[in-house]
Parts: structure tokens; C-alpha cells; sequence
């Protein structure tokens, strides 16, 4: 029995749109997942990265004001205007800190954040809250802190 011309193209015209059909369907399914990866990183990914670099410039703010301070003369007026200043900042990067706390949303961000906190201004709980010990007249032994 011999297929004619006419239901052979009609059969590889049939077998083309399925297979059309197919390709469609799964491109929905891969153009789907796309989107929502895209949803992901718009909606939690991108607010985390801004709020890290907020971050990022705060603790550069502050550790400049940590070395203005530990640099500073033993003028009173000015030391006690770079203790303002660092404070100041350190409370920028307290708050900004917090704000991140609350985007974290993986077990990879959260390691490296604990990390963060645990180091960032170490020495004021060594110095009971004060900057690394600016009350001391001393330059060079405040500049010992930061070795």
C-alpha cells in the first residue's frame, strides 16, 4: 500500500504543528520561570545589593571619621568635634545595619552578615562604648587600637 503525496504532507504538516506545539509550550514554561527569577532578584535581590552599598559607604564614612579622631590634635574642641562626627556615622552604619537585617532572606547572606556584625567597631565594646578609647591624650596609643 503506497502513502499518496497529499496524506504525506498532510501528516508531516500534522507532526510540524505538534512538534510547533511542543516547543511553544515548553518555551511558556522556560520564559515563566525567567520571570519569576527576574521578580526575585527586582523584589529581594536588588534592594539587599543597594542597602549593602549604602552600607559599604557608611562604614567608608565612618572609618574616616575613626581616623580623623584618632589623628586628631589634643585640642578639645576639635577631638570633641570628630567624636561627634564618628558617632555620628557609627550611628548611620547602626541603622543602616538593621534595615539589612531585615532583606536578608538566604543562608548565603546570612553567614557573611553574622560575620559583619561581630567585627564591625570590635573595639567599642572593648572601650565600654567609646571609640576605641578617644578620652586617652595620647595619639600614639590610641593608634595602637587600630594595629
Amino acid at each position: 500500500m503506497r502513502i499518496s503525496i497529499k496524506a504525506a504532507l498532510a501528516g508531516l504538516f500534522a507532526l510540524l504543528t505538534i512538534i510547533i506545539a511542543a516547543e511553544s509550550a515548553l518555551t511558556l514554561v522556560k520564559l515563566s520561570a525567567i520571570r519569576h527569577s527576574a521578580t526575585e532578584v527586582a523584589g529581594n535581590w536588588l534592594p539587599s545589593v543597594q542597602t549593602l552599598g549604602e552600607l559599604k559607604a557608611g562604614v567608608d564614612s565612618a572609618r574616616i571619621r575613626q581616623y580623623r579622631l584618632v589623628a586628631a590634635t589634643r585640642d578639645a574642641q576639635q577631638l570633641a568635634t570628630h567624636r561627634k562626627q564618628y558617632l555620628d556615622a557609627s550611628t548611620t552604619v547602626a541603622d543602616v545595619r538593621k534595615r539589612y537585617q531585615t532583606l536578608i532572606s538566604s543562608p548565603e547572606e546570612r553567614w557573611p552578615a553574622a560575620g559583619f556584625t561581630d567585627t564591625l567597631f570590635r573595639c567599642e565594646g572593648e572601650a565600654g562604648g567609646a571609640p576605641c578609647s578617644v578620652a586617652s591624650s595620647d595619639v600614639s596609643s590610641r593608634s595602637r587600637r587600630f594595629d
